[in-house]
C-alpha cells in the first residue's frame, strides 16, 4: 500500500469530477482509511503528520458517505500545492 499514490488517485477523481468515477474514489478512499485505522502513515500533504492524517481521513470520510462527494470536495482540488 503506498498512501501517497491512492492519495493522488483520490485527488484525480475528485479533480475529473467523473460520476463514472465515483465507486474508484470510494475503493480507493476505503483502502485508504483502512490503512490509516491499521496504524499505517498518512499520505505527505501538509508536512505535518497529524494534520495530514486528519485531512485524509475526512477526505475519504466524505468521499464514502455523500452520494455525490463532488461538490462537498470540490475545493481540495488545491491540495496539491502543499
Amino acid at each position: 500500500m503506498d498512501p501517497n499514490t491512492t492519495w493522488t488517485r483520490i485527488l484525480d477523481f475528485i479533480q475529473n469530477k467523473n460520476q463514472d468515477e465515483i465507486q474508484n474514489a470510494k475503493d480507493h478512499a476505503a483502502l485508504l482509511l483502512g490503512w490509516l485505522s491499521s496504524g499505517g502513515f498518512a499520505p505527505d500533504i501538509t508536512m505535518n503528520r497529524d494534520v495530514d492524517r486528519y485531512i485524509c481521513a475526512s477526505v475519504c470520510y466524505t468521499i464514502l458517505t455523500y452520494r455525490n462527494p463532488w461538490v462537498v470536495l470540490d475545493y481540495l482540488i488545491n491540495l496539491r500545492a502543499f
